[in-house]
């Protein structure tokens, strides 16, 4: 058994039918984080696949630790996790910035780092493939190019407050 076996993560047909939920008409609002993790190929070829795991691991240890019973941790794709939170957005920085923490302690020196979008729910997003898709377009504008961080800049001014974005360390 890996580590990261041992660790309770939802699958991403698990998070499609919590967004579902999530997303009803009357549904309090919850907060969708999509948390991206780059380098991981270069890790695996490092170090092999028990480094991957471990830091995938650790990272979810200290998402389920910050979240309790605030919200649940899927894993969408390998290189991906997926967090709903019930408490918002300031309980999303700090699940965000203990996952970068983890990250720090076991990968930042191999080059992977983490990057972070967010929708808030039910009011951004309309079914499940849009919650998703507007967490990954601020993932995407916190890692654009330097000719476009202006235009992100100013999208996320008329459409954004500039702490849903959550650029990640």
């Amino acid at each position: 058994m890996t580590e990261l076996s041992s660790v309770n993560v939802g699958t991403r047909r698990e998070l499609m039918a919590d967004l579902t939920r999530a997303l009803a008409p009357g549904s309090p609002e919850e907060l969708l984080a999509l948390v991206r993790f780059y380098g991981l190929p270069n890790l695996t070829t490092e170090l092999g696949p028990e480094a991957q795991d471990r830091l995938l691991a650790a990272s979810l240890l200290r998402a389920h630790t910050e979240i309790g019973s605030d919200g649940r941790v899927y894993r969408p794709r390998t290189d991906e996790l997926a967090i709903v939170f019930k408490n918002g957005l300031e309980a999303a920085v700090h699940v965000i910035d203990a996952i970068t923490d983890a990250l720090n302690e076991l990968g930042s020196a191999r080059g992977v780092h983490v990057e972070a979008g967010v929708a808030i729910l039910p009011d951004e997003a309309e079914d499940p493939v849009g919650a998703l898709e507007r967490a990954d377009q601020r993932l995407l504008a916190s890692d654009c190019e330097p000719e476009d961080a202006l235009e992100a800049r100013r999208t996320r001014r008329t459409q954004v407050p500039a702490a849903q974005k959550l650029p990640v360390r």
